[in-house]
């Protein structure tokens, strides 16, 4: 005798089918749910490091003595992202500024990164008055001051570590040498007398000796006087020659 398989499906196997279908589309929406929020915290992670970007070079060029701890919200579109400045000192004359920015889902970025506590100088030569003239202004750009003015021409400075003396070569002896400027007293004094010329003074960490370039025998080389100028060969230092500033 033979059975013919009965159509359709039992309630149990239409309630078995139904459980099977509803876990696989929880799972696919489950997974496709985690996809998006890491996705969302991916983007939000990079537009906090974007921000945080910005707001530390914002700080970061502002002068030493205005840059206080502080904290506040991005504006308009960016205002679910908060921001945090911190400051602390590293060294004597250094200070670490820390930028911090959490987003909406708090993902949070910091940035560091170091500054002097004190406003530096630079200094640097320029032509811009005609000959080449010694110029100093302070790290933050807002100050400049002309140190020196001769029509010869003065270039390549050096400041000492104390910031109150600075090496440079100058032409007024007609061949370039190597001379020193007493900001203070805004005296200048000639250290070298090279039949030749002497160039690019660099002014050790302790302020004690110059390193420069000289010539010996068509060769260009590389010689350390004392920051008076004694010690080289073949020359010694010349006395005050005239005021400057």
């Amino acid at each position: 005798m033979t059975m013919r398989r009965r159509a359709g499906l039992t309630l149990a196997e239409i309630i078995l089918s139904s459980g099977i279908l509803a876990f696989v589309v929880l799972t696919i929406v489950s997974l496709f749910s985690h996809s998006l929020k890491g996705l969302n915290g991916t983007r939000n992670k990079t537009m906090a490091a974007f921000l945080a970007q910005e707001k530390m070079e914002e700080v970061i060029y502002q002068p030493a003595e205005l840059i206080t701890p502080e904290a506040g919200r991005f504006r308009e579109r960016f205002d679910s992202y908060r921001w945090r400045v911190g400051i602390e000192p590293h060294s004597d004359e250094l200070n670490r500024i820390t930028v911090t920015v959490r987003g909406p889902r708090s993902e949070e970025v910091s940035l560091t990164a170091l500054k002097r506590s004190k406003p530096g100088w630079i200094t640097f030569a320029s032509n811009r008055e005609g000959a080449s003239r010694i110029f100093m202004m302070d790290s933050d750009g807002r100050r400049l001051e002309r140190l020196t003015s001769h029509p010869s021409g003065d270039s390549q400075p050096c400041l000492f570590p104390d910031g109150r003396t600075l090496a440079f070569v100058s032409y007024r002896e007609k061949r370039a040498q190597i001379f020193t400027l007493n900001l203070d007293e805004c005296l200048v004094r000639q250290l070298t007398k090279s039949e030749t010329r002497a160039t690019e003074p660099a002014v050790s960490p302790d302020g004690r000796w110059i390193a420069f370039t000289g010539f010996d025998k068509g060769f260009s080389q590389v010689f350390v006087m004392a920051a008076n100028g004694e010690g080289q060969a073949g020359s010694s230092a010349s006395p005050m020659m005239r005021r400057e500033c």
